[in-house]
């Protein structure tokens, strides 16, 4: 594997690492054999947090499993032991393996009787010590606190998981769990193609980006969960001000503190919620006077940033490697060095590491 040397190269390890992850597939039978459950509890935050929303989608519509995402801290304090279900599963993210906050919600679940999966970047730290079942999100140690690969990664062995309980559930074929496998073998050339492109869009549009004063990302169904990862990744990195709304509640209460000064990028996959884009795009470029663009896949709109793919299920993550790589350049081209922590002295304010 190459030397990764900027963001972008980590970036571009996506595809080889998602492959590695599919030629470990075995893996997952083996730790999971014995798991049976129609419900998971996922335990995370920040862009671990988004990840699992991202593959929400695909568990309950395509699995009929049901999910719960709840941030750690909030899980550890406020969380009802008397509802812990012992036929549920509870799932930690954690990408250092560190989060005292996850480390000690995954004690309280092990003492309660509960069953317990993690996710950590490696299996040397003591949140996968902690836990009852264990996998790495195969992205390995990334070289920037701001995640990327651990991001597309942690979604990737998040369906590989989820799979895999199907499977012994007998909700899940192996025929179709194939197919499955396959478009995900499939999507690592996509996410190349999208990688060249967003190089080539930013350079078309780096004037309009760089007088945008904040960002606001919108998306539906399962490119909701794309937004929220984009708007941290742009706010953390470049930085800048942003925020991000399911795609209808955009035009709600938001819409009164809209500027010409701003950023909008609108997702949408299904025809519904790309109607609503094409409106609010309307709106944004006639009365707001705004900066906006649709994100859409294999639209022939000459107004769209079209990516392209033939995915059908993983499509989301073909989006966010488009938001990955734009706000990597945008904070690139803004002088901003990635290897460099803004204000690295708050832990000794406030330090959420065991």
């Amino acid at each position: 594997m190459k030397i990764e040397t900027s963001m972008l190269d980590t970036i571009k390890s996506i595809p080889e690492k998602i492959q590695e992850r599919l030629t470990n597939v075995n893996d997952f039978s083996g730790k999971l054999k014995d798991i049976k459950t129609v419900k998971v509890t996922i335990i995370a935050s920040g862009t671990s947090y988004n990840a699992a929303f991202t593959a929400k989608s695909f568990i309950e519509e395509k699995l009929g499993m049901g999910v719960e995402l709840i941030y750690p801290n909030f899980f550890y304090h406020h969380f009802n032991k008397e509802s812990l279900s012992l036929d549920e599963v509870y799932l930690f993210i954690s990408q250092g393996g560190t989060t005292k906050s996850v480390l000690e919600s995954i004690e309280m679940v092990n003492n309660l009787g509960g069953t317990t999966i993690s996710i950590t970047e490696n299996l040397d730290n003591p949140i996968s010590e902690a836990a009852q079942i264990n996998f790495d999100m195969g992205s390995g140690k990334e070289p920037y606190v701001f995640r990327t690969a651990g991001y597309t990664l942690t979604t990737v062995t998040l369906y590989l998981i989820f799979m895999e309980i199907s499977k012994q559930n007998k909700k899940l074929t192996n025929e179709a769990a194939q197919k499955y496998l396959e478009e995900l073998s499939e999507i690592s050339k996509d996410i190349e193609n999208a990688i060249s492109f967003s190089q080539k869009w930013y350079r078309q549009n780096k004037k309009f980006l760089f007088n945008c004063e904040a960002f606001f990302f919108a998306g539906g169904g399962a490119l909701w969960p794309v937004a929220q990862e984009s708007d941290i990744k742009f706010m953390e990195m470049v930085p800048i001000i942003t925020n991000s709304f399911e795609i209808e509640e955009l035009i709600h209460g938001p819409q009164n503190c809209f500027t010409e000064d701003m950023g909008f990028f609108l997702l949408a996959e299904e025809q519904e919620d790309y109607e609503k884009a094409v409106k609010i795009n309307s709106f944004l470029h006639k009365e707001v006077h705004a900066y906006s663009q649709i994100i859409s896949r294999n639209r022939t709109d000459d107004s769209v940033v079209t990516l392209e793919t033939a995915a059908e299920t993983f499509y989301p993550l073909i989006y966010m490697t488009f938001f990955q790589v734009i706000s990597y350049l945008l904070a690139t081209d803004k002088g901003r060095d990635l290897s460099e922590k803004i204000y690295p002295q708050i832990e000794k304010y406030i330090n959420k590491t065991v």
